[in-house]
């Protein structure tokens, strides 16, 4: 049989035929009743995929888990030929964008699972993408990027101890604004600095758990990360690892009214001494909902850290 004359159903019975024809019937019939893998058919090269997924788990209920799947095992699971990251991404933001209908289908989405966020039938992992350690280039990044449109109902971003510089940063600032259920974003151990923070901060909206340790970042980068934050009723800053010195937790104790709302504060592996850990304590009376605060390997005397402590009480 011709590849391009075959049909779905035919690709199903023949996928499964090593394994259980049972399984191709009833993907064949889960698929029928989804409007998300209905609108993926619509692309034949999704269609390796949906099985494979199918074959795993059940059918993706949303179109980000759909492309949370082939970002995590696209490259193996869809191509025997070499392909780098760059290109598989292109690739993927080519075929969805094929798709009639597609804006439809994640609108939909956003009725039955967008303002949800304990809904039963839909695992958490879904809508998680953690790429720790993936060492992603800013030309992975910005290719990356492009994906961002189908993936609306993302909750979690992890990027970390990737290595892109503030050129990555820039292009994660201008989509963004497409990852309207995001609530944590950890960019941990890259290269971003001030500058490139400084590009994301307007365009980092709902945010609540914001990591950029090990990043090269100051605090007064995190000062206005924070006030961008002030509407949030809860609001995590990890700045761990970011080389901050004295002076800059001085800066940060002079404008503690602008981490009124910041519930954990990570300040670990920095070089704060004692003077930087005074300031900080007196500046407490301001962070009145702050629960968690990590100051662990830092340049704090035993003298300094009692010291710290009496001016907590």
């Amino acid at each position: 049989m011709e590849e391009d004359s075959q049909t779905w159903e035919e690709f199903a019975i023949a996928y499964f035929s090593d394994s259980d024809a049972d399984d191709a019937r009833h993907v064949i019939h889960q698929c029928s009743t989804n409007p998300v893998v209905r609108c993926l058919l619509q692309n034949r090269v999704f269609w390796g995929p949906l099985c494979e997924i199918r074959h795993i788990c059940q059918p993706p209920p949303t179109i980000t888990s759909f492309v949370r799947y082939c970002v995590d095992f696209g490259p193996e699971y869809m191509f025997s030929l070499e392909i780098d990251r760059k290109d598989f991404y292109e690739f993927l933001a080519t075929s969805l964008a094929s798709l009639p209908g597609i804006g439809d289908v994640i609108s939909d989405c956003d009725v039955q699972y967008g303002t949800q966020t304990s809904d039963e039938d839909v695992d958490p992992e879904h809508h998680i993408l953690n790429m720790d350690d993936e060492r992603l280039t800013d030309c992975e990044i910005k290719a990356l990027c492009q994906l961002f449109p189908y993936m609306e109902h993302l909750k979690t971003l992890v990027l970390s101890c990737s290595g892109f510089s503030s050129e990555g940063a820039l292009h994660l600032a201008r989509n963004l604004a497409f990852l309207t259920s995001l609530e944590e974003l950890d960019l941990t151990e890259n290269k971003i600095g001030d500058d490139g923070l400084s590009k994301m901060i307007s365009h980092i909206r709902h945010i609540y758990n914001f990591e950029v340790a090990d990043s090269v970042v100051s605090v007064n980068t995190g000062l206005q990360l924070c006030r961008r934050q002030a509407s949030l009723e809860n609001f995590s800053l990890k700045l761990n690892c970011n080389r901050l010195s004295d002076v800059g937790i001085a800066t940060l104790a002079a404008h503690a009214r602008s981490l009124r709302h910041v519930t954990e504060l990570d300040l670990g592996r920095n070089g704060i001494g004692d003077d930087g850990a005074a300031a900080l304590a007196s500046s407490f009376c301001y962070i009145s909902r702050l629960r968690v605060l990590i100051l662990y390997i830092n340049n704090i005397s035993s003298d300094g850290a009692v010291a710290f402590s009496k001016d907590l009480r």
